[in-house]
């Protein structure tokens, strides 16, 4: 049986609950986040203190227009010219670089520099509505953005050139895209096959799903309605709350209301494999998670749960060989 790894953690109740939907599951309601809680928590590995490897935790959706940074040292709030919604660091390798989103559409790229002051670099508005999302693709240098407006933006990180502009609810002659307008992009992943993948809630039926696009914005593949993907044996919907890959780039997804996860095609979004439990050698009973994420480049799993984040590597059960074969 594998180690497993059992963290006890406070909830970060200084964050803003900003925008969620209330779902019933097993008799009880449960409120869930439409804006994905990794986008107001990043981090940086900052450069200019690679001596001491120094890591600066960045926030965000406080009650005022603000975000913070914090280290061991010091502790700072930036005030912005609206609130902040989204921020991302530049955490692939040492960075003093970070992204913030706002709710008035602003896309800013910030520095920080060796006295832990912050330097404006750029900044556009991306957007006509909040950004709800801000994902980085280093591999290509591009910084990509989704919005309330229902819109996605593929951007140059150098320069914010934009170069794909991906409208999420119209396609020309699908009707699969076309016929639901009423949405919530909440978080996009991209996989080592340069796919990108939009995880969207459906605020009339009240689900959500899976969209694929590949980098020129051509639409592929969207998660179907089925009844054991989106409801569980009876009959609640099940929200998903994160989208991990393994090393063939399949998917790996995870609930906020059900203790399980899933695997779907990386080309077509069919379910791979039926769903798999949560295991984690706790008698803690557990409705759901917070975010469930698989890393295949370590072979482990990271499940965070409202007061305990566990690490853990496969075990039997999982069989996590069966998904990493070509």
């Amino acid at each position: 049986m594998s180690e497993i790894k059992i963290y006890n953690i406070k909830q970060i109740n200084s964050l803003k609950k900003y925008k969620s939907i209330t779902v019933e599951y097993k008799d009880k309601k449960k409120r869930i986040p439409l804006y994905h809680p990794c986008y107001s928590i990043s981090y940086l590995n900052l450069k200019t203190y690679k001596k001491n490897d120094k890591i600066a935790i960045l926030t965000c959706r406080y009650l005022g227009n603000y975000f913070n940074i914090q280290t061991q040292e010091k502790n700072i709030n930036i005030y912005c010219d609206d609130f902040v919604t989204c921020i991302k660091g530049k955490n692939s390798s040492l960075s003093d670089t970070f992204y913030t989103g706002l709710f008035n559409g602003k896309l800013t790229e910030w520095e920080i520099n060796t006295n832990f002051e912050l330097n404006e670099i750029k900044s556009i508005y991306s957007h006509q509505a909040s950004i709800t999302v801000i994902e980085l693709y280093n591999k290509q240098s591009i910084i990509i953005t989704a919005s309330e407006d229902k819109y996605i933006h593929i951007r140059k990180q150098y320069d914010f050139e934009l170069l794909t502009v991906i409208n999420l609810s119209y396609c020309f002659a699908n009707p699969i895209v076309s016929q639901c307008n009423n949405i919530f992009p909440s978080l996009i992943k991209i996989s080592d096959l340069n796919l990108i993948y939009v995880l969207i809630y459906d605020l009339d039926s009240k689900n959500n799903f899976i969209r694929g696009y590949n980098l020129n914005g051509l639409f592929f593949a969207q998660t179907e309605k089925e009844k054991e993907l989106y409801s569980d044996e009876r009959g609640n919907k099940i929200i998903i709350n994160n989208i991990s890959f393994t090393k063939n780039s399949n998917l790996i997804i995870g609930f906020y209301n059900l203790n399980k996860y899933y695997s779907l095609k990386s080309w077509d979004l069919k379910p791979d494999d039926f769903l798999r439990d949560c295991y984690t050698n706790n008698k803690k009973e557990r409705n759901g998670t917070q975010m469930f994420e698989y890393d295949y480049l370590s072979d482990m799993f990271y499940i965070l749960y409202d007061n305990d984040f566990i690490i853990k590597a496969p075990n039997e059960v999982d069989n996590m060989d069966n998904y990493h074969k070509l």
